[in-house]
């Protein structure tokens, strides 16, 4: 009987115990439903690309103005528009040749004449002045050795003396046309080799594969000597200028590394810093900095916008998500996390630069602080929290 009573106890004593502990837990599951959820993420210290980002227009990196070189003359045909791509030795501009035609033709005609007498009566000049000195030198020594024997009177050997030096006069004339005339020639031919060159250049070719930039002239005008009458740019490489602060221009090397990114195509290009200018913008007080671009499929145009984004040095920070800050009267502040009783408090911050989707903190935060970066925006200061997960 003793031995029943003992197990009906033990059996209430179980019973009272299994509700009790139902309770506690189903107390504990009440409580944590309650807690307010969130997501953590643990601060560390991160290395980031200092940058800065400039907006620039893209033009060719080689621009020539070109001009005739021959006296002003009146443009008689235009054969490319304003956007118009030419190819190298491609006909731009034609001016009227008829002049130069007509010098051309007095040119040959004077080399022409210069040619055949130097071929025709110069060397029979020189054959005839020859023969002559010949023929007179004979006499001369015939009549000298007949002087010397007595034979002659000296009035007969002053005269054969005379007509000897005549004689060596004239053949000497005549080597002295030939030298004469043949510099008479050198002459012509560069004046006719002139006045063809000339007459070539009324017509106005490309010297390289590019674009018309610029159409100055029109069909009709005289354009004169030297003076730009179109401009082209050259496509297979183009630039962008932006202006730098002189607080970062010297960080910025020449061959440096750069990202363009353009607007109009939306598409990233690589550059390279091809000039960092020494002596500031008047007007803006920046330093123009050139990065040239490499444009072979001439995918670019002179004119579209785009921003140049150039790496100046590697840093490294507390970076935290720009979602996790709340705006408070008192200033930007974070939820951070306490392990001991499971709760947060705010915590005031000195922000810095903003990298991306995240934001340097200057002071405030240290490494392997938990900071709330979901759920944040129902929370109070001090309030007990569910961490559901940590980032």
């Amino acid at each position: 009987m003793r031995r029943k009573g003992i197990a009906l106890f033990l059996c209430i004593l179980c019973m009272l115990y299994a509700l009790t502990g139902c309770s506690f837990q189903k107390d504990q599951t009440v409580m944590a439903q309650s807690l307010k959820p969130v997501v953590l993420q643990e601060i560390k210290e991160a290395a980031y690309v200092d940058q800065i980002s400039l907006s620039g227009n893209i033009k060719p990196a080689k621009t020539i103005k070109l001009a005739y070189k021959i006296p002003g003359g009146i443009i008689e045909n235009i054969f490319v528009n304003e956007g118009d791509f030419v190819k190298k030795d491609d006909i731009i501009m034609q001016l009227d040749s008829y002049d130069y035609q007509l010098k051309v033709q007095a040119a040959e005609s004077k080399w022409e004449s210069s040619k055949l007498k130097m071929d025709s009566q110069i060397p029979s000049k020189i054959n005839q002045a020859k023969a002559y000195l010949d023929l007179v030198e004979k006499n001369y020594e015939r009549i000298k050795n007949l002087y010397e024997e007595g034979a002659v009177p000296t009035a007969k050997m002053d005269e054969i003396e005379a007509k000897y030096i005549e004689a060596k006069n004239k053949y000497q004339e005549a080597l002295d046309a030939k030298e004469y005339t043949r510099i008479e020639l050198e002459q012509a031919e560069a004046a006719k080799d002139s006045a063809q060159s000339n007459l070539k250049d009324t017509s106005l070719r490309s010297p390289i594969d590019g674009i018309v930039l610029k159409k100055i002239a029109e069909v009709g005008e005289t354009a004169a000597q030297g003076y730009p009458v179109i401009v082209l740019g050259q496509l297979d490489e183009v630039e962008i200028e932006v202006g730098v602060a002189d607080s970062n221009i010297n960080n910025i090397k020449k061959g440096q590394k750069a990202v363009v990114y353009v607007y109009g195509i939306e598409k990233e290009f690589e550059g390279t810093v091809s000039e960092v200018s020494a002596l500031a913008d008047t007007q803006t007080r920046t330093f123009p900095v050139k990065v040239t671009i490499k444009n072979k499929d001439h995918e670019l145009k002179p004119g579209m916008v785009g921003k140049v984004t150039i790496p100046l040095s590697e840093e490294k920070a507390l970076l935290i998500p720009i979602d996790a800050i709340l705006n408070m009267p008192e200033g930007p502040v974070v939820f951070v996390y306490s392990e001991k009783d499971r709760s947060v408090h705010k915590q005031k911050i000195t922000p810095g630069e903003i990298i991306g989707d995240k934001l340097e903190v200057k002071e405030g935060l240290k490494v392997g602080d938990k900071i709330v970066v979901e759920g944040q925006f129902k929370l109070k200061d001090n309030d007990k929290i569910n961490v559901e997960a940590m980032k």
